[in-house]
């Protein structure tokens, strides 16, 4: 979970520089390393917070 936060914090850095005048490819490879790292932390945030709830909660959870 770390590794996934830390890269989606390394692709919000990298938009952050983005303006009008940046490349498409450039802008669309920060969203790719944020996508990334969105894909290595959420499975385990999700199933962090499915643990922590009491089974009668539980259809609550996921929103």
């Amino acid at each position: 979970m770390g590794t996934g936060l830390f890269t989606l914090a390394a692709g919000l850095f990298l938009l952050s520089f983005a303006d009008a005048s940046t490349l498409y490819g450039l802008y669309a490879g920060a969203l790719l390393i944020m996508a990334a790292g969105m894909g290595l932390c959420m499975p385990a945030l999700s199933v962090g917070v499915m643990a922590a709830l009491p089974p009668a909660r539980a259809g609550s959870g996921p929103g």
